[in-house]
């Protein structure tokens, strides 16, 4: 019984000691962030703008792997997302003109391709996706 109430206080003081150490570590994060702020600030007049940023343009990005013709000259364009989470496609440009997905494709799932057929019968010079995570632009 002794013995367990003794391993039992080493354990509760082992979680209080590392819980210290994780709040102290948190703490200094948020210290020296702030003081990147302050020093910001005070040498450029203004704090960064963290809009500008590209968080998930880093992480999630659009390829337009390759462009081909179907049985009926619509045009398959094949779609590769690189990123780490799921895509949805808003719109599709050919020469700047909004054409229609024929193929009913609405999203693309990470380190997947897909072949979107679009409604588009004449030449074209570039293809621009437009997505959740960006633009992917493909040109001739």
């Amino acid at each position: 019984m002794i013995l367990q109430a003794v391993f039992g206080i080493i354990i509760l003081v082992i979680l209080i000691f590392t819980s210290i150490k994780i709040i102290g570590s948190l703490f200094k994060g948020l210290l020296l962030i702030g003081l990147t702020l302050l020093a910001s600030y005070l040498i450029f007049g203004s704090l960064p703008s963290l809009s500008s940023i590209p968080f998930s343009g880093s992480f999630n990005k659009l390829k337009i792997v390759g462009v081909s013709r179907d049985t009926n000259n619509s045009l398959l364009v094949a779609v590769n997302n690189v990123g780490f989470s799921e895509t949805k496609i808003s719109k599709v440009l050919v020469n700047n003109q909004e054409v229609q997905i024929i193929n009913g494709i609405e999203k693309i799932d990470p380190h997947k391709t897909d072949i979107l057929q679009v409604n588009w019968n004449q030449d074209f010079n570039t293809i621009e996706i437009q997505s959740s995570v960006g633009k992917a632009t493909y040109k001739k």
